[in-house]
């Protein structure tokens, strides 16, 4: 039977590790991106809202307003209505998300602290120990009387 090589175990815990730091990273910044496009979305509609009907009111205020620009910015007023219902409706989407963005933090921090600690505990101890061995060995043929130990 054919002898298959070993996986490379310490690749793939960096790799695991690695893949939860960028899935945490990528969490934080699409939560921050769109919260931040749907702030500014509703801003906006406050905004033109406020200016309309500010400027409905104004006209209405006159004695003789042109009855097309009143009826014009009446139009406009329940465009921005709309426009407020929608920001209202990717509001409640983005609450809906806000969980996903959460649950995907913590799978990321699950893959960074379980492929760190499964590098560290597998690779680096044994790495660590076989280094100060090696050490030692070198100390030894280079200085037989000499104690190298730390």
């Amino acid at each position: 039977m054919i002898d298959l090589p070993n996986l490379p175990t310490d690749s793939l815990y960096k790799f695991l590790a690695l893949s939860g730091l960028m899935v945490i990273f990528a969490s934080g910044f699409l939560y921050t991106k769109l919260r931040r496009e749907l702030n500014d979305k509703m801003y906006d509609v406050e905004c033109s809202q406020v200016k309309n009907e500010a400027q409905l009111n104004f006209l209405e205020a006159q004695e003789c307003p042109d009855q097309e620009h009143v009826y014009e910015l009446r139009a406009l007023t329940n465009v921005n209505q709309l426009g407020t219902k929608e920001a209202r409706r990717l509001l409640n989407e983005f609450q809906a998300f806000r969980y996903v963005f959460y649950s995907s933090v913590i799978v990321g921090l699950v893959m960074a602290g379980g492929g760190f600690c499964l590098w560290y505990h597998k690779v680096q101890v044994h790495q660590d120990l076989f280094l100060q061995l090696q050490v030692e060995e070198m100390c030894q043929s280079a200085n037989p009387t000499a104690n190298c130990t730390p």
